[in-house]
């Protein structure tokens, strides 16, 4: 039965079943109705248990919001403001508590600049909890805000001297990986090569950018992000960089390079500003200009951001390219802690990071047989995204407009970062992560891939995942499991900021991997989203192999030393894996397969030559007459 919050009556006879139901319409986020009741509450009752409770309340509304939808920025203010009122009336009961310095350091940080006041409350919080990680991590995130701000007044205080980054500290300003000096770094540029890509570009280069191109011309910055004013579609409060380009047109970004300025203004369509000198991880959909909108071609520019999934919209970041690379900040700095969520008891919740995860790993792990390096009916991979955002309502859409899967959510276990539902027996889950794939993993395998070449830097730019897993099901039918894997991924591929889909140890094109799914529905085994068919050639000759069937239960396969061409390699070994699947078919060793009578390929087992030693693997031969 529902309890109406204007009969809900105080008195101190019904004291604990009131704290009671309030304590429920918290944990149903229906903060209006708490407000409402406590209001109610007679003068004479209200002790320091209510006044602790109603600026709990209040903090509550104004950072989660009923219904956990959030509060209008102005509501927002007025109540946290009336919280820290209420816990200043108990200031001699409450400072020396943990509590009460917990609730003002929140208190004060969500008020738009007050993070320095927030951190004192906060460091008195750890002081009397000293063993409370959460007190630690309120810390940690109010000094990088306010190192974040003073760094926004240092930037918009700088004034260009005589000589460019005088005093400034180049050490270890360049991140010279080995995919950044092949992709973008080039010689230092002559002054006759910069006169030339200046006529080119059409627009004279700042002194400071030509300055600092004689030195590193171009490369990897190690610090990515420069702070914003306002929010575009990369983040709220900055953006980010990949490389900056090089003057020349050698390397793919450099000015006049495949990738460069001319190619972003002519075939992007962004607006000819000036001279783009530095992509972005959204690979193309936001770029960073030279802006000589103002000071004309031979002026001192600007940087700008120029969005284009804004309608090409511009963002003034600098008065100069030194006072932008003067400003590029760390990425750590603005790791969000956006799932971070006050619990009902005032503690901080980290929401959405581990859950999905656990479950994954304790289902596949009642999958696996004895062998313990079996992969048997486990089909799990990453989707890469260039920024921690999804749609979530835009992936439960695509699953039913493409391929009619109605993803119902357990209303219990409704979460913003994560989408879990039933299909006929199977358990679909699809988890955003709120940070790249550990270890450099999808960048290490994300070099086997040699139909795309992007492949290393979408690896590198991505920021955050959304992990894809299909578990449970009819062990004996891992063809349905697979076939809603492939589907799920696929629907990920769709997503605004995907950039790679990291599976069968190799990163694939979302592209790609989208156009091969499209095979399920002309009744067809999407064979190439399940297997990754990798190819290599030693001294005697052409070799493949294939990875992901262990998946179905199946050995993996190896053609070796052959003098065939790849891509008839490729073909001759997905034909054989389609059979295998499409028919469930065991090859065993001395066995022989063929596609007639007189085609018969010789089959032998045996340790892995391009896989692992320790995995057993299927060595078929190229040459129907090898077998005698």
């Amino acid at each position: 039965m529902k309890t109406n919050p204007k009969k809900l009556t105080y008195t101190p006879l019904t004291a604990e079943d009131f704290y009671n139901q309030i304590d429920k319409w918290t944990e149903s986020d229906e903060y209006t109705k708490c407000i409402d009741a406590l209001e109610a509450v007679p003068e004479e009752y209200r002790d320091y248990r209510y006044t602790y409770t109603f600026a709990r309340t209040l903090e509550n509304y104004a950072i989660i919001g009923d219904n956990d939808e959030g509060t209008p920025q102005d509501k927002r203010s007025q109540a946290l403001l009336r919280a820290i009122a209420l816990l200043e009336s108990v200031r001699d009961k409450g400072q020396d508590l943990a509590a009460w310095n917990m609730r003002m350091a929140y208190g004060y940080q969500y008020l738009h600049g007050k993070e320095q006041t927030a951190i004192i409350y906060a460091k008195r919080w750890a002081e009397l909890e000293p063993d409370n990680e959460n007190a630690m991590e309120v810390i940690e995130e109010l000094e990088k805000e306010i190192k974040r701000n003073q760094r926004k007044s240092a930037h918009k205080s700088f004034k260009i001297g005589d000589t460019p980054f005088e005093g400034f500290d180049f050490t270890e300003f360049w991140d010279d990986s080995e995919y950044a000096l092949t992709e973008y770094v080039s010689d230092p540029p002559s002054d006759e090569l910069i006169s030339e890509i200046e006529q080119e570009l059409g627009y004279k280069l700042p002194e400071s950018y030509i300055w600092l191109m004689k030195r590193h011309n171009g490369g990897m910055p190690n610090n990515t992000c420069y702070p914003t004013d306002e929010p575009t579609s990369w983040a709220e409060d900055h953006v980010a960089i990949t490389g900056i380009f090089s003057i020349g047109r050698d390397k793919d970004y450099s000015l006049c390079g495949s990738f460069g300025s001319k190619f972003m203004i002519d075939e992007w369509e962004y607006p000819d500003i000036g001279v783009a000198i530095c992509d972005c991880p959204s690979a193309g959909h936001d770029m960073i200009f030279l802006d000589y909108t103002k000071c004309g071609r031979d002026g001192e520019p600007s940087v700008v951001h120029v969005d284009q999934e804004d309608d090409y919209k511009i963002t003034h970041l600098a008065d100069s390219f030194e006072e932008f690379i003067r400003g590029l900040e760390p990425e750590w700095m603005y790791d969000d802690d956006d799932d971070y969520v006050i619990d009902n008891d005032g503690d901080i919740d980290n929401d959405g990071e581990t859950d999905i995860d656990d479950d994954i790993d304790e289902d596949n792990n009642n999958d696996v047989n004895e062998d313990e390096k079996s992969h048997k009916g486990v089909f799990a991979g990453f989707v890469l995204m260039s920024k921690h955002s999804w749609d979530k309502a835009q992936l439960i859409h695509d699953l039913s407009e493409k391929w009619d899967i109605a993803a119902h959510e357990d209303e219990d276990d409704k979460r913003d970062d994560a989408l879990v539902f039933d299909v006929d027996g199977m358990i679909a889950a699809i988890s955003l992560m709120p940070y790249p794939i550990p270890d450099g993993e999808a960048e290490v395998n994300a070099e086997n891939n040699y139909m795309w070449s992007e492949a290393v830097k979408a690896a590198k730019a991505h920021k955050a995942h959304i992990m894809v897993a299909v578990l449970g099901g009819n062990e004996d039918d891992l063809i349905e499991r697979g076939k809603l894997y492939v589907k799920l991924v696929a629907a990920c591929c769709r997503q605004k900021y995907a950039t790679g889909v990291y599976t069968s140890g190799v990163v694939f094109e979302p592209r790609f991997y989208e156009g091969f799914a499209d095979m399920l529905k002309d009744d067809e085994l999407p064979i190439f989203n399940w297997i990754w068919f990798g190819l290599y050639r030693n001294e005697k000759g052409v070799c493949g192999y294939t990875y992901g069937m262990d998946a179905f239960g199946k050995d993996e396969i190896e053609v070796l030393d052959t003098d065939a061409d790849p891509n008839d390699l490729r073909d001759f070994m997905a034909s054989i894996v389609t059979y295998i699947l499409d028919s469930d078919v065991e090859l065993r060793d001395g066995e022989t397969i063929g596609f007639s009578e007189d085609d018969k390929h010789k089959i032998t087992r045996s340790k892995g030559v391009s896989l692992p030693e320790e995995q057993m693997t299927l060595k078929i031969s190229y040459t129907a007459d090898s077998c005698g």
